[in-house]
């Protein structure tokens, strides 16, 4: 028995003129888009979107302030470093929001599953 599974565009199930509905292909129609979709408010931060309220002049996301200069000084620190003694992977967190912690875990378990795997080589740069 042969069933066939028709789908419905995502987010636009009532548009008759979906070209998903015509080709069978998914694909999002413009017209509907265009009716349900809202544009960006008229201030809004240019990093994350987030919509600002009247008054105010900066985003209050945290990670849109942050002083991008400590990648930099990351990538100088790494180059600087004799080859065969480089690190194999280097976080920033300029923003302090422990995801340095949580990469080191992330570090260590991959690590240890490497290794187990007889894989430790890929671990370090050659």
């Amino acid at each position: 028995m042969s069933r066939r599974l028709d789908l419905e565009p995502l987010g636009f199930p009532n548009c008759p003129a979906c070209p998903h509905r015509l080709t069978g292909r998914p694909s999002i129609c413009a017209a509907c888009a265009a009716r349900t979709l809202r544009p960006l408010a008229p201030r809004h931060c240019s990093v994350c979107s987030q919509s600002w309220n009247e008054g105010q002049t900066t985003c209050r996301n945290a990670i849109c302030d942050a002083d991008v200069s400590q990648v930099a000084d990351s990538i100088v620190r790494v180059v600087d470093t004799p080859h065969g003694s480089r690190p194999f992977r280097v976080h920033v967190d300029p923003v302090g929001d422990g995801s340095e912690e949580v990469s080191a875990v992330a570090d260590s378990a991959r690590e240890r599953f490497l290794t187990r795997l007889g894989l430790e080589d890929v671990l370090h740069p050659h």
